[in-house]
């Protein structure tokens, strides 16, 4: 079965900023990598999120494997944004 994705996007100034929080964040949980083009975070369970920043915007693809708990992932991920962005209007949209 194939793995579960779900992409988002988060109306933002400050993308590199939160990808850089993100994976410094999970770092000592999971695999992290950063650099100016994009941050990925991956998890033993076999969680992963992708990230990659534009002037305005930041994308996200969020993933698990075939049992994993999307819905339960995306809140995951959402709650840790929304604390970094805590002084901007937090609109994350996604599409699954």
């Amino acid at each position: 079965m194939a793995d579960k994705i779900a992409t988002g996007s988060l109306t933002t100034l400050n993308a590199q900023k939160y990808i850089n929080q993100l994976c410094k964040h999970w770092s000592h949980k999971a695999g992290a990598v950063i650099d100016e083009t994009e941050g990925k975070i991956a998890f033993d369970t076999g969680n992963h999120l992708d990230l990659e920043p534009s002037p305005d915007q930041l994308e996200i693809l969020a993933s698990t494997d075939s049992d994993g708990d999307l819905e339960h992932w995306k809140t995951v991920v959402e709650a840790h944004l929304k604390r970094f962005a805590f002084r901007e209007d937090f609109d994350l949209k996604w599409r699954s």
